[in-house]
């Protein structure tokens, strides 16, 4: 193999191991910058998801205590404990009527006096009738949902009726969780198989969905959703990300992020398919292969046009020498550089130089006069 083909294979081979070295790195740190950015989209999603529901809750809970400090409830409440009067039970069905029309999203309210014993009941929804317990302290709200079969759920909240420090009897309070639907079915930002789901821990019975499924919203794929992995760490509290191992209701891998709202006992899970976060990546993986082949191609032939120049004056030394031993001692390197290979044709001149002398200072003894 000639110089001029090693200085081509030479100058092709670091240029394509650059190359590689190059994209390679690119890849690796791109493809990490972009699941990164994910991740963290995902988390932002997860907290805001968290404080959209932490303020519905909220305006459920200040509606239906706005039910229960109403006066003339809790004074009409305390004049039928005392007398068991018709009249006072009529009033406080009126009453309660009134906010159950007042607020659309109101299904059943049902009042208990402080002994547990049912005094109204107003609306009417498919939940079992609502059971008396031990009211919690004042100011303080028990919350349960109740998903239903077709998707979306109901919520019953249970306040306690006080006046002036007396626990007079408990409210409950069941409303339809539209909200809840308005807030879980928004995919904003989450693509085209992104969704959110929202679970409160069964008892018994296991986690419970609360709403509808984005891709497949039958029984089977309820049942199965609540027992991924993330969606169980955030019935446990865990706010976290997940990346790996994570396979939703549909035995699609997904990347996820949880939140839980210890309120109402819900965990949050918004996820989203890893394939579609993960097709940026494919596609810069496959312009990177791309552009490496159009390099490719281009150092091939700049490697191959830098080496024939690069060789030419070594060739160029190279056949002058064979030519001298061929005979032509007159010829001489033509040396316009200041490089390796001129100092090895100035070398070759001196010598073909000092040769010539010494021929001619021993030819010349001998010449005639």
């Amino acid at each position: 193999m000639d110089i001029r083909t090693k200085l081509v294979f030479a100058f092709v081979a670091v240029a394509l191991a650059s190359m590689a070295t190059l994209g390679a790195f690119a890849y690796e740190a791109t493809a990490s910058l972009l699941e990164q950015i994910t991740l963290r989209q995902l988390d932002a999603l997860a907290e805001s998801k968290k404080r959209d529901l932490r303020k519905v809750i909220e305006g459920w809970i200040d509606h239906v205590q706005l039910i229960g400090t109403r006066t003339q409830l809790r004074a009409s409440l305390v004049q039928f404990s005392a007398s068991g009067a018709e009249e006072e039970r009529l009033r406080i069905q009126q009453i309660l009527g009134d906010a159950l029309g007042a607020g659309a999203e109101v299904s059943r309210v049902t009042l208990f006096d402080a002994h547990g014993r049912e005094v109204v009941l107003v609306g009417q929804c498919e939940l079992p009738p609502a059971q008396w317990v031990p009211p919690p302290p004042a100011g303080e709200v028990l919350l349960n949902a109740y998903p239903r079969p077709g998707g979306g759920a109901d919520v019953g909240l249970y306040v306690p009726m006080v006046r002036g420090g007396e626990t007079l009897g408990a409210l409950e309070v069941v409303l339809d969780a539209v909200e809840l639907d308005n807030v879980a079915e928004n995919y904003t930002g989450l693509g085209e198989t992104g969704e959110v789901l929202v679970v409160a821990q069964g008892d018994p019975g296991g986690p419970r969905l609360l709403n509808a499924l984005r891709h497949a919203d039958d029984e089977a794929s309820r049942a199965a959703a609540v027992e991924a992995l993330d969606v169980l760490a955030a019935l446990s509290g865990q706010e976290r990300t997940f990346k790996s191992d994570v396979v939703d209701y549909r035995g699609e891998p997904v990347w996820s992020a949880t939140r839980y709202l210890p309120e109402a006992g819900w965990g949050i899970v918004v996820k989203v398919d890893a394939a579609e976060e993960e097709a940026p990546v494919l596609e810069l993986r496959g312009m990177l292969f791309d552009l490496a082949l159009a390099l490719g191609a281009f150092a091939v032939l700049a490697g191959t046009l830098l080496g024939l120049y690069m060789a030419r004056p070594i060739r160029s030394l190279a056949e002058l020498v064979q030519r001298i031993r061929a005979g032509e001692t007159e010829l001489r390197a033509d040396v316009r550089s200041e490089d390796e290979v001129a100092y090895l044709g100035r070398s070759l001149n001196e010598l073909m130089d000092d040769l010539a002398r010494n021929d001619a200072e021993h030819r010349a003894p001998w010449s005639s006069p």
